[in-house]
């Protein structure tokens, strides 16, 4: 069984709860951030082994919140359907992942960039 702490940041009321359990199926402890401003105060207060951040969120954008769990040496993956809105360096600093993403391709780069932190 897994152990890996991940924090989950996807606004999206359907989505969310279903990157949450697929997350924990796999043996991963998820903790959730709705917007922007939540998932910062979790990233202040915890640690996590990567950090899974929808790229557009009511209050702000995922490499926000990319660029903060940077500063603090964990792993990231920017999970986005909206590619065109961000600029090329961000995709230079960070992985992204497009939406739609298969269940079993979000696992292995999850799995993958779990593995490169160790």
């Amino acid at each position: 069984m897994r152990s890996n702490r991940i924090l989950l940041v996807e606004d999206h009321p359907d989505v969310r709860p279903m990157l949450e359990q697929m997350l924990s199926g796999e043996g991963y402890r998820v903790d959730v951030a709705a917007t922007a401003l939540q998932a910062a105060s979790l990233l202040e207060a915890s640690c996590y082994d990567l950090v899974l951040t929808d790229g557009v969120l009511p209050d702000g954008d995922g490499v926000a919140i990319a660029d903060q769990a940077k500063a603090q040496d964990t792993p990231v993956l920017i999970l986005t359907g909206y590619g065109p809105r961000f600029h090329r360096d961000d995709f230079e600093r960070h992985e992204f992942v497009t939406k739609p993403v298969r269940t079993a391709d979000l696992l292995a780069a999850v799995a993958r960039k779990l593995a490169a932190a160790r």
